[in-house]
């Protein structure tokens, strides 16, 4: 196949896929527990084929040369296999190598730049809600009325380079942003790595549901603000939006996460779904050497070795 039909189906080009292949560490043999075996280059590109579009299992079939029953068990094995190996990646990214002090300052330099506000801001937390099938118990758990269907939320971190750095979820639709954030023992980890002695505080920007902390920073609330308060909050609000366009590249690239049919609590891995769907975006986003975020903040994304490390 060409590589605009690879990407089309897949979202990598065929030199991009076996980058990505080696990078994932992908054993040359793969076997699930009912003896059904596939190349780890074949797991790959039905992982990535399945999630591009809400293509049904039968579309698959002359596609790949497999039954429906294997297609939906090497999909959900892969999804399985991707998160329990690399899933730290997005679980705790700040003590991995390439998350330095070096690019956390780069991080907050960036952001200074961009916005014109003298803060050590390196990066951006927001929840999203994911929409999923009308579940049959448990409805006012999953129901969030500000959005008025059910789901699931997640909490992310999205930095300066276009990449989601950090992702927590799922729990029910109907909970607050900052319940998130005491539950994900985020605040622990960011104490734990990011105060460093002899050096500034870096804090992450949220909305104004997050609590104000030296390592949360949000903008000013009430009625009658100074003029340098509403600055303030004008310049960062714009930069804050790195965070919702990262939500954004996840679903533009991956349509099955869309598909609101295909999410059914209980019954389905939806967290699996969206946790390797963030991972192959930032893949997707450092193959590209960056997209509109870091072309916006003037910032690379690391290699895909780097990120792998």
């Amino acid at each position: 196949r060409s590589d605009d039909c690879c990407i089309r189906r897949f979202r990598f080009t065929k030199r991009e896929l076996r980058e990505l292949c080696a990078a994932l560490r992908l054993p040359d043999t793969m076997r699930s527990p009912c003896r059904l075996s596939w190349t780890g280059m074949e797991g790959l590109l039905i992982l990535l084929r399945r999630l591009v579009y809400a293509n049904r299992l039968g579309d698959l079939v002359q596609e790949f040369g497999r039954s429906k029953c294997s297609l939906s068990v090497i999909f959900n094995y892969m999804l399985v296999w991707v998160w329990q190996t690399w899933g730290h990646l997005l679980s705790n990214p700040f003590v991995r190598p390439y998350f330095t002090a070096q690019r956390v300052q780069a991080y907050s330099d960036a952001v200074r730049r961009t916005s014109g506000v003298n803060l050590n801001v390196w990066g951006f937390i927001d929840g999203t809600l994911r929409q999923t099938c009308h579940p049959i118990h448990h409805q006012r758990l999953f129901y969030n009325g500000h959005k008025r269907h059910h789901g699931v939320k997640y909490q992310a971190i999205a930095t300066p380079d276009g990449l989601i750095c950090h992702l927590y979820g799922p729990v029910e639709g109907c909970r607050h942003d900052a319940g998130l954030l005491q539950e994900s023992g985020l605040m622990h980890q960011l104490q734990q790595h990011l105060i460093l002695p002899g050096s500034n505080v870096h804090s992450v920007y949220g909305d104004p549901a997050y609590p104000l902390s030296p390592l949360i920073m949000k903008g000013y609330k009430g009625a009658h603000l100074t003029a340098q308060e509403q600055a303030f909050n004008t310049s960062m609000s714009h930069v804050r939006m790195a965070v919702e366009w990262s939500f954004g590249d996840i679903s533009t690239y991956w349509a099955y996460l869309n598909f609101t049919k295909q999410n059914k609590l209980l019954l389905q891995p939806i967290a699996m779904y969206y946790r390797v769907a963030a991972m192959m975006t930032n893949c997707r986003i450092i193959l590209d050497k960056g997209n509109k975020t870091s072309k916006y903040f003037a910032i690379k994304p690391p290699s895909l070795q780097e990120y792998f490390q």
